[in-house]
């Protein structure tokens, strides 16, 4: 054999070896960042001296934005900032926020063509991005500019507001624009609606009460320090087992479900030790009820006055609040509440009517409809017979007002006209009136000769018509009853300042929703939403406030609630979803504070995890550890992969096990039996890998999202087969009627792989059976949830094998632990070994191939093999997926 054979044989050996693959593959990824690392550290020695500046002085806002991240290199000291400066830094760098532009060349001053004496501008940007697009139609939007001050500081103002329908790609049209000529070249512009506005506001001033020990609880902001060597407080609240065993249930005298020793530990331990107390709740253990079995016994047992209820999100509010009600109705236990939103839709039905816009509302209408009854008591005081006050009134009210109304709603440029019956609103409320004046005046002919010349009056306007109409109708009034002018004008100043009342009620500063704050003894809502201004969060005291979803909750917006408890507890899992930052605020505070990424990655971490693993935290901190969601082998991945090894499992495995032996089984729940298939062979184990092979992701042209097309017809073609075997589909299809969540649930790590799998499905030939129990969405809007079968499209396959965020363990553990009873991964596995091994998907992956010649619980499935599976299958319909491969997914 020659040398050139030799060579052949050992290249075509080298080629197939997985473990010189990755030595490549790792000598590539350490050369680059050799390459790197000198890049950075010769611009870090160009930048040395910007770099001596005072941590704490603010950079300005054009300076930030122009500064390259890589001229920012690690320094120790600035790892260990203190909280309290983290908290000012990040709320300086929250305008950052918002959607920002900088200007390509000087603003452009244009004639406005909408509004007269008002000058519009275009403000041309390079972006492949329509940046207004990012509003809705009705949103209200101001541009502000950020100046530099001759003292060394800056100043924000106003400068328009977007017209979004005329902005498009490049251009972003501004109305009603001032101050443009103290916009300087290239300045960064933001944007920001009426609605962000506010909420900024709101979790600014409170951050600020915080930071100026303005709290209840005295120096709030050093119990989050981890530096700061501090005890929890003892409160010495001792909780009996006979107290905790209340809560036990009972089906046919058997004990059904009840705390387990690990919840009763924490109960105590939350009771025992504050002002902050903090409880991690990994998933399926139990949160929701922990927290509505403390909440009823704060008011049974310890006589709490109030609680203050938030979450992040309205799903989550509405969940823990409706248990909380049930329990009290359960123990009859009196509770009132108040839920607090600017939005109706958010609340749950079940809550409607502790809905303060609908206490409102009701106690609105029910004071309107007792003003007449009020007036008529007043008849005697002023010697006037009750029928002239009850027709006064009517004349007020019905006929008066309702021309009024319809006069307010005339278009603004009509409202000088003289009348005219092309007002079709207006028109018919006149006819209206004139005939209720008839039955009212129809045998007083002077009265309708003065209308009739008034209404025949072709150069009087609509607003002076009314107020003669109004003249003649009440002067007709007081000579038909004999009354004086003077006392006339007496009722009807009466009448007047009841009427009054109506606007005043109805009016943002009438402080109902403060006074049901006041006086509820529960009062929840989302960590902003009950920062809203009229209800003067900060000027109430409540014995306690929990924070469901802490972990997920910035600074600022933990600060809305914590600044009014006398005790706190937050709830929470720092393995999950951590804060939501975004990018251009996340570039800004790391400028701000002079460091790198991955130091303020890891600066970033959520406040609840900062002071859970504090000195503090060791006393005031709680685990549930025991979960009820998972079967055993998704249980034990999550728990080994995300949890060390922690997480205990409280779930059974139905298969192998009989009858009499399933009986026995107490306290834990069942995972039934019922997805065996000769047609979806990937549910015959509990967890699955799927390999969709070589294919590649695809970026969207304009933004950061990614989509995967192969992967998205592996999916419909996995959902298809569901769908055909019949058997499987009916045990997934829940009761008529049924609330609960649907049976399988497909979490996307791309926005747009979400959008393009949702069209793929929509377009596909399955049964509405199959479609009312699928559920699509991204993992983000997916903490909190659950279903029997999880579909993770892992989506990202990358040949420089770049992981992006699923780098992070968070979204990969929050994917993967919302599977109760199989979980199905679709993912590229090469994208996943080598040097991406020790990253969460290598590790989950190695984990199931570990283990699959072990136990039949873990499969991993290569793309020839899964293939190999559905041609030789006979059970399968070879022609099922033609439609959706048309649809250009």
């Amino acid at each position: 054999m020659s040398k050139r054979d030799n060579i052949v044989e050992l290249n075509d050996f080298l080629a197939k070896d997985q473990n010189f693959k990755d030595a490549i593959e790792q000598f590539k990824q350490a050369q680059l960042k050799r390459t790197q690392e000198k890049e950075e550290t010769l611009r870090a020695l160009r930048e040395q001296k910007a770099l001596q500046e005072e941590i704490g002085d603010v950079i300005a806002t054009d300076e930030l934005m122009a500064q390259p991240m890589s001229h920012l290199p690690t320094h120790s000291h600035l790892i260990d900032i203190e909280t309290k400066e983290l908290w000012k830094k990040v709320m300086a760098t929250e305008r950052h926020a918002h959607p920002t532009i900088t200007l390509s060349e000087p603003l452009k001053i244009v004639s406005s063509k909408h509004f007269k004496d008002s000058k519009s501008a275009i403000a041309y940007y390079d972006s492949a991005e329509d940046v207004s697009a990012k509003f809705s139609k009705t949103d209200k939007v101001d541009v502000m500019c950020t100046k530099e001050t001759g003292a060394g500081g800056d100043y924000t103002f106003c400068i328009g507001t977007v017209n979004i329908a005329q902005s498009k790609v490049g251009e972003l049209w501004i109305d009603f624009c001032k101050k443009t000529n103290e916009v300087p070249e290239e300045a960064t512009l933001f944007l920001q609606s009426k609605a962000d506005k506010s909420s900024n506001r709101k979790r600014a001033d409170a951050l600020t009460n915080i930071l100026s020990n303005k709290a209840v609880i005295e120096n709030l902001v050093d119990y989050f320090e981890p530096s700061l060597v501090i005890e929890a407080k003892d409160y010495e609240i001792e909780v009996p087992d006979e107290d905790l065993d209340h809560y036990n249930k009972y089906k046919n005298g058997e004990l059904v479900k009840a705390l387990n020793p690990l919840q009763r530990k924490a109960f105590r331990n939350v009771l025992k030790y504050g002002p902050v107390s903090l409880l991690k709740g990994p998933p399926g253990t139990g949160k929701t009820e922990f927290i509505s079995i403390l909440a009823h016994y704060l008011y049974d047992k310890q006589n709490v006055s109030n609680i203050l209820i938030v979450s992040q999100s309205h799903e989550a509010v509405n969940t823990s609040v409706e248990r909380i009600r049930q329990l009290c109705t359960e123990y009859d236990t009196p509770l009132s509440i108040a839920r607090i939103s600017n939005k109706e839709s958010a609340v749950s039905p079940e809550l409607k009517d502790v809905y303060t816009g609908s206490i409102i509302t009701s106690q609105i209408e029910l004071f309107k409809s007792n003003i007449k009854e009020r007036v008529l008591e007043l008849a005697k005081d002023l010697s006037l017979e009750a029928e002239y006050l009850s027709d006064l009134y009517e004349i007020r009210v019905t006929i008066l007002n309702s021309l009024k109304s319809a006069y307010q709603s005339i278009d603004q440029d009509d409202l000088d006209q003289k009348f005219s019956f092309s007002l079709e609103e207006y028109t018919q409320a006149f006819k209206s009136a004139m005939h209720k004046l008839k039955s009212m005046f129809d045998g007083n002919q002077d009265f309708w000769d003065q209308l009739e010349d008034c209404i025949n009056d072709k150069e009087i306007t609509v607003l002076n018509q009314l107020n003669k109409i109004d003249m003649i109708t009440f002067a007709a009034l007081n000579q038909y009853y004999g009354v004086s002018n003077e006392e006339g004008l007496k009722a009807k100043a009466l009448i007047n300042i009841a009427l009054d009342y109506e606007p005043l009620i109805e009016s943002q500063n009438a402080n109902y929703e403060s006074f049901l704050v006041k006086t509820r003894q529960l009062v929840c809502g989302t960590c902003v939403g009950v920062g809203q201004q009229s209800i003067g969060i900060a000027n109430h005291v409540f014995d306690w406030v929990i924070i469901d979803e802490a972990a997920r909750s910035i600074a600022s917006e933990l600060a809305i609630a914590m600044q009014s408890g006398a005790r706190i507890l937050l709830v929470g899992d720092q393995d999950q979803l951590p804060p939501l930052y975004s990018s251009d605020h996340i570039k800004a505070l790391a400028k701000q504070l002079k460091i790198s990424d991955d130091d303020l990655e890891d600066k970033l971490q959520s406040d609840f995890g900062r002071i859970f693993n504090s000195h503090y935290g060791l006393k005031a901190s709680s685990e549930l550890l025991s979960q009820y969601r998972m079967s055993p082998s998704i249980g034990e991945l999550v728990s080994d992969c995300f949890y060390e090894g922690k997480l205990e499992t409280e779930v059974v495995d139905s298969r192998g096990l009989s009858d009499e032996e399933l009986k026995e089984i107490k306290l834990k729940r069942i995972v039934p039996d019922n997805y065996a298939s000769d047609i979806v062979i990937e549910l015959n184990s509990t967890v699955t890998w799927v390999d969709t092979g070589n294919a590649e992701h695809f970026k969207m042209e304009k933004g950061s999202s990614i989509y995967n097309p192969h992967e998205i017809n592996e999916i419909i073609d996995f959902l298809q087969r569901i769908d055909q075997d019949k058997l499987l589909l009916n045990k997934l299809v829940p009761e008529p009627d049924s609330l609960k969540e649907p049976a399988i649930g497909v979490i996307c790590t791309y926005a747009e792989q979400k959008n393009r799998l949702r069209k793929a499905f929509s377009l596909c030939e399955v049964s509405d059976a199959l479609r009312s129990i699928v559920r699509i969405d991204t993992v983000d809007s997916y903490q909190g949830k659950q279903n029997k079968i999880i579909i993770l499209s892992v989506t990202r396959n990358d040949p420089t094998k770049f992981p992006a965020f699923l780098k992070s363990p968070n979204r990969v553990n929050v994917a993967l632990s919302r599977a109760m009873d199989r979980l199905v991964i679709f993912g590229a596995s090469e994208m996943w070994q080598g040097v991406n091994s020790n990253l969460p998907l290598g590790r989950v992956l190695n984990y199931i191939k570990c283990r699959e010649n072990q136990t039949l619980e873990y499969r991993y499935i290569s793309k020839r093999a899964i293939v190999k599976i559905v041609q030789n299958n006979p059970h399968i319909n070879k022609n099922r997926s033609k439609k959706y491969r048309k649809a250009g997914v």
